[in-house]
């Protein structure tokens, strides 16, 4: 398996396979279709019938009021920004993880990225988190963190676009609920100019999760300090994963 991540391209179609998206259908769509199909009239009765004391009008209309509560009923649930103290934070129930992305930072859709968000002042500045099924079950049986390294490395320098990929740093940590996180920093110099990459990997209920920024940083890439650089490390750090069924 070999690690790829979003946002490392600046091309908006992205290089990342579309991950297979299933519609739950939930309790609540039963629920929701009894209560607002059930009529009250009598057994026996028709809509309609001016004995029921049901007008035809009322009762079509009402059957469609109930199609429409069915259609929302049966719709996938939406992730959704929450407030916090620090800002909007993003949480995505169905795949179990959530982020805080720096401030102002739009939302927006790339293929392949479950979501993505996008510096105002310069597109290409991006922070997004990809989703992809795997076999294995910890990113300890994946790889180490310097063989994931190596990996994720070799994958750059092999796009047409790059010129010259640089590991500047890489990390293991343990998240509180024991999940591990391995974190990779790199430059890259490419026929589309030079940026730096930011990325935090996991491995969670046989799914990788990658969580992605970068930042067009011209001749000013070796510079750790920089805002840009700054915001982007922050919010990955924001970036949590639960378990999911």
């Amino acid at each position: 398996m070999v690690m790829s991540e979003q946002g490392s391209d600046d091309d908006d179609d992205g290089e990342d396979k579309d991950v297979l998206r299933e519609t739950p259908h939930t309790r609540r769509a039963a629920i929701v279709g009894a209560s607002c199909c059930t009529s009250t009239a009598g057994p026996g009765s028709v809509a309609g019938d001016p004995k029921a004391g049901v007008p035809w009008h009322l009762a079509k209309g009402s059957r469609r009021f109930c199609n429409y509560l069915m259609l929302l009923a049966l719709a996938p649930r939406r992730p959704a920004l929450a407030e916090s103290q620090q800002g909007q934070v993003y949480v995505d129930a169905r795949n179990g993880f959530s982020l805080r992305p720096p401030l102002d930072w739009a939302q927006a859709s790339k293929s392949g990225a479950e979501v993505i968000f996008k510096d105002p002042s310069y597109k290409f500045n991006n922070l997004g988190v990809t989703v992809t099924p795997v076999r294995v079950g910890s990113l300890e049986e994946f790889a180490t963190v310097e063989e994931a390294a190596d990996r994720l490395i070799s994958f750059e320098k092999n796009k047409e676009s790059t010129k010259v990929a640089t590991l500047n740093h890489l990390s293991t940590r343990e998240a509180a609920e024991g999940l591990v996180f391995y974190d990779f920093d790199y430059s890259l110099e490419t026929t589309r100019g030079n940026k730096r990459v930011l990325s935090t990997v996991c491995i969670q209920s046989n799914k990788l999760f990658i969580a992605n920024g970068q930042y067009f940083c011209g001749d000013s890439c070796g510079e750790d300090a920089s805002e840009k650089l700054s915001v982007i490390r922050e919010a990955l750090e924001t970036f949590r994963v639960t378990p999911t069924p």
